[in-house]
């Protein structure tokens, strides 16, 4: 995995993901590490883009060894769910029922939101957007996780909903030769209390690997 010697302190694998991010920082490598391992298991993956197309993850991906097995992978682009609504009222009905139409219902699933801060721009409020998860969440099996990438720090006050946190903020400009930028996760502990755990890592994206540090130090966990 590409997250892997980190892995030890990832206890949430199921529910609700949010993962935070500066607009000068990319977040795929960590949906990638989740990619990774539930197509390892061969499960189903839904990934919602919003600014990527089919070719540029997959190059993205190969970039990284990852290699994406079409049958358990599906791709929407948000751009086409839209498209078929009548009005932006149903948006969020159209997507549920896309992302359900195309995942089983009797084992583990992935569904990732690339941007879910677009749902947000397009008028849906704070309330919205959690009645949306937590449908969404409701309607896949227990063991199957949800994973948004967001800019927008307005989601800090949901935390009562999501199991697992990631926050990327850049060191200096995120465009250091050594190291891109901190890492903090937080996850709830294993009874779903808020009094969980926190870490944080630097890390450094190259052109082909991800590399973790503790701070302050040199060492690559990886």
């Amino acid at each position: 995995m590409l997250l892997q010697n980190i892995e030890k302190v990832l206890v949430a694998k199921s529910g609700v993901t949010l993962v935070e991010y500066e607009p000068t920082l990319s977040p795929l490598f960590i949906f990638f590490n989740f990619l990774e391992d539930c197509l390892k298991e061969k499960n189903n993956v839904v990934f919602v883009a919003f600014n990527h197309s089919p070719e540029s993850l997959r190059t993205a991906s190969a970039k990284m060894a990852l290699r994406i097995d079409c049958g358990m992978f599906h791709f929407v682009a948000f751009k086409d769910v839209i498209t078929c609504c009548s009005s932006f009222d149903n948006v969020a009905d159209s997507l549920r029922a896309k992302i359900l139409s195309l995942l089983t219902k009797d084992q583990r699933n992935l569904v990732v939101f690339e941007d879910f801060d677009v749902l947000h721009d397009l008028g849906y409020d704070l309330g919205s957007d959690l009645q949306f998860l937590q449908r969404l969440k409701l309607e896949l099996p227990e063991s199957s996780q949800i994973i948004i990438g967001s800019c927008n720090p307005v989601y800090d006050s949901l935390f009562n909903i999501f199991n697992l946190r990631f926050k990327l903020r850049p060191i200096g400009a995120g465009f250091g030769k050594n190291v891109t930028g901190e890492m903090n996760i937080f996850q709830r502990d294993v009874f779903g209390q808020s009094c969980g755990s926190t870490h944080t890592f630097h890390y450094f994206v190259g052109e082909r690997n991800v590399q973790i540090f503790c701070p302050g130090s040199i060492q690559n966990l990886m």
